[in-house]
């Protein structure tokens, strides 16, 4: 056979190959054409009362190493005080990461319900809480997920936030 002709068997790879990457441009393009929507979504988390509430420290602590199945008893307790503006503005700075395609496409959608397919509580502490710190940290500690450690709980605390306004919680 030459190199020139292809095989019943390279005929239908490549046609399944470009079947998966029209769909997946399809799939960007929905999400490119969502984004003014998905960005107003982010706008209104901030407007959200619960958005600025400090959280107290008594709640349990999370291990990697143990395979918690209630991680909603892990989510500290909210309280009527408000974080100081600059606190605030650190935990802002990473609201860019809800639109990352990975964390979507491994954890799921930040900005809808985890019932309905969304991203999870046990996703947020199993990957994203203290991801990247493994040279501060003793204790086990996820890889680094995004491109910048989750320092200072910023990503984590984040997302967290997130979770419990997308999910009533």
């Amino acid at each position: 056979m030459s190199h020139n002709t292809t095989t019943k068997q390279q005929q239908d790879a490549l046609t399944l190959c470009e079947a998966l990457l029209e769909d997946l441009n399809l799939t960007t393009s929905l999400f490119e054409s969502n984004k003014e929507h998905r960005n107003t979504l982010i706008d209104d988390l901030k407007k959200h009362p619960d958005w600025k509430l400090k959280w107290s420290q008594s709640c349990k602590r999370f291990k990697l190493e143990d395979d918690k199945h209630n991680y909603s008893d892990l989510l500290p307790k909210k309280t009527t005080e408000t974080l100081i503006r600059s606190t605030l503005k650190q935990i802002e700075s990473r609201l860019s990461l809800l639109n990352d395609n990975k964390l979507i496409k491994e954890g799921g959608d930040p900005l809808i319900p985890e019932i309905d397919g969304g991203l999870s509580l046990k996703f947020i502490f199993r990957n994203l809480k203290n991801s990247g710190l493994q040279k501060e940290n003793k204790k086990k500690v996820p890889p680094l997920y995004f491109n910048v450690p989750d320092s200072g709980r910023n990503i984590s605390n984040m997302f967290l936030r997130v979770y419990r306004i997308i999910n009533n919680c």
